[in-house]
């Protein structure tokens, strides 16, 4: 059965420009125990990429995802990461780090760079932080700037590493996908599926809500929440769904586990749990 690894950016109006302290945040008041209560009912593991300043912001509903993993996704979600000083690049993945450590009692093992925008600096600098992998790669045409981050980000995934990069691509982004409609969603999922890569998913908990994006006029939101909640219930029975710990957990524990890939057999380092 070929394995599908699922994550939800937590990143809520922090992807839409907001910098200061907020008070409110509509994607993440109903967004959160919304996803959680779906995985819950379902069964479902997952893999958190939380924001440091969220966490202190709100930390009563990133109390919630206390029961699941928690990775790095900076500490404010600024955007053009790779265009900073190495100083600021430090700041945005450090603080985060400590933050979430000490808010839910371990090291976060993934990291996902804002706007899926890593670069060589960045990857030496979570991977000599001890991280176990990146998941920042995206092959995705829809919209068109992811798919020109992963055009310039080629020579990072093709260079062999032991740190897991190649094996974390995510195929496409699921928020996106998912606001062009269910039978959309469906179609490029099955395109992607025969890749022998590990199926990377990778959502928001907007998607579990209703809140209008201005920012993303184009796409479908009206049927938001039923269209994932939909789309993922049509990946049970078909895939084994897994988060990126689960992953490496069984990948090493099991020579033979590949999850119905190739490259990510030969990880080996270590997860902290």
């Amino acid at each position: 059965m070929k394995t599908v690894i699922l994550s939800f950016d937590v990143d809520g109006e922090r992807a839409f420009g907001a910098r200061e302290k907020l008070t409110r945040d509509r994607f993440l008041e109903t967004g959160i125990p919304a996803v959680v209560d779906y995985l819950g009912r379902q069964g479902l593991d997952a893999t958190f990429f939380v924001v440091g300043r969220n966490i202190l912001d709100f930390p009563e509903l990133h109390a919630k995802l206390r029961p699941f993993e928690i990775g790095n996704h900076t500490h404010s979600h600024l955007h053009f990461l790779t265009s900073r000083t190495r100083a600021e690049k430090q700041v945005e993945v450090g603080e985060a780090h400590r933050i979430i450590k000490e808010f839910y009692g371990s090291d976060p093992v993934m990291f996902r760079a804002p706007d899926y925008q890593i670069d060589e600096e960045l990857f030496r600098m979570v991977m000599d932080m001890g991280y176990a992998g990146d998941s920042s790669l995206i092959r995705v045409l829809l919209p068109p700037r992811f798919f020109f981050n992963y055009l310039k980000q080629r020579k990072l995934a093709k260079e062999p590493r032991e740190f897991p990069l190649t094996s974390c691509v995510i195929p496409f982004n699921g928020t996106s996908i998912i606001s062009l409609g269910l039978r959309y969603a469906e179609a490029v999922l099955e395109r992607v599926s025969r890749s022998r890569d590990v199926l990377v998913l990778n959502f928001h908990p907007r998607d579990f809500t209703h809140a209008k994006i201005e920012a993303f006029g184009y796409l479908r939101r009206d049927k938001a929440v039923e269209t994932t909640t939909r789309f993922l219930d049509s990946l049970r029975g078909k895939f084994r769904i897994l988060s990126f710990r689960q992953f490496f957990e069984l990948s090493r524990q099991d020579s033979d586990f590949s999850g119905g890939v190739g490259r990510e057999r030969s990880v080996q380092r270590e997860v902290r749990t």
